[in-house]
């Protein structure tokens, strides 16, 4: 086999595992990113839900502090 042959198929065999590992690293990153967007998403739904309950909550102080204060007016 001559010189340059061999050495072109070296360069192919490097080119091709090249592509392989950088196949791999892509799909790891892929990978690792949907699983942050998933903990992102779910952070935020939880903090939305906490949020809701306590303007819920805050809510429903109020309207029993006006429910009070109007009770204490007409009594």
């Amino acid at each position: 086999m001559s010189k340059i042959k061999k050495g072109a198929e070296h360069i192919g065999h490097e080119v091709k595992e090249g592509a392989e590992s950088a196949g791999h690293e892509v799909k790891e990153g892929a990978e690792s990113a949907g699983h942050d967007v998933k903990k992102g998403t779910e952070y935020a739904g939880h903090e939305v839900k906490e949020g809701a309950e306590s303007a819920g909550h805050d809510v429903k102080k109020g309207a029993k502090s006006v429910f009070d204060k109007l009770k204490k007016s007409f009594s």
